[in-house]
């Protein structure tokens, strides 16, 4: 983006994703290189990489789910949650004479037992999903904003310069898709995981592992093969910000949105 870099002093950077990314899709993938040259091999890695984020993103969170359910999928049996021992289970046996974890058999078992016996676990597992279920209201609202910001700015380039076409916005639509997919299979999986842990040291590996799942695709995050330098979240906000947003809404209006906006937003 030809803007030069005295102009963005007073402007902050818009964060960014793979999703964010896709949609200047040159950024991943530059057409004019040579097919064998080492810029376009780098650049069909990241972009294979971006594929595999997406099968994580997408099967995780509800494969971790799955996992803790009374048929145990992808685990070992023994590996699984013991539901006969859950009062409140369609599984559960008063009856079966093995033990449950603690000891006691099943019709020995009630709901407090757990805060009997590791009051701080629970105690600090019930703040930990509150935290977790708060953060992924503020990353959807952050999300939103963003996503909304780099909508209306294709649309206006797309409406004011009939030279400019931009083809990406299926990439924020995938992206819309994939972020709420995400929290909202996170914050399930926070109550089975998180709230389930024996102790504090497996509560803040897991509620870590569950944060690190659903900031998988940001830019600059945990991992390093797409970082800042290839998202152009100061230019595009500095296009937002100087020309689409001071824009008269008889020019163009941010609030009057297609179809598109309309299911996103």
């Amino acid at each position: 983006l030809l803007i030069d870099e005295d102009w963005l002093g007073k402007i902050d950077a818009l964060p960014g994703n793979i999703f964010c990314l896709g949609v200047f899709g040159n950024f991943l993938r530059p057409k004019d290189s040579n097919m064998f040259s080492h810029e376009n091999l780098i650049s069909n890695m990241k972009f294979f990489m971006c594929i595999l984020i997406v099968i994580v993103q997408v099967l995780g969170p509800p494969l971790i789910f799955l996992s803790a359910m009374p048929q145990h999928f992808g685990i070992v049996e023994d590996d699984g949650y013991k539901w006969k021992c859950w009062v409140f289970s369609q599984y559960y046996a008063p009856n079966d004479l093995s033990e449950c974890p603690g000891g006691k058999l099943p019709r020995d078992v009630d709901i407090l037992d757990d805060w009997r016996s590791i009051f701080s676990t629970r105690f600090l597992s019930t703040i930990f999903m509150l935290m977790f279920i708060l953060n992924g209201i503020f990353v959807v609202q952050s999300e939103l904003k963003t996503w909304k910001i780099i909508y209306n700015t294709l649309r206006y380039l797309d409406q004011v310069t009939p030279c400019f076409q931009m083809t990406g916005r299926n990439y924020l639509s995938l992206g819309a898709f994939v972020n709420c997919w995400v929290i909202l299979w996170s914050c399930i999986d926070a109550y089975l995981i998180i709230g389930a842990c024996a102790s504090p040291r497996d509560l803040m590996f897991d509620a870590l592992g569950l944060l690190f799942l659903y900031n998988l695709d940001d830019i600059g995050g945990d991992l390093g093969f797409i970082d800042e330098d290839d998202w152009p979240g100061l230019q595009i906000a500095w296009i937002y910000e100087e020309i689409v947003h001071p824009c008269d809404d008889e020019i163009f209006d941010e609030n009057k949105l297609d179809m598109r906006g309309h299911i996103f937003l």
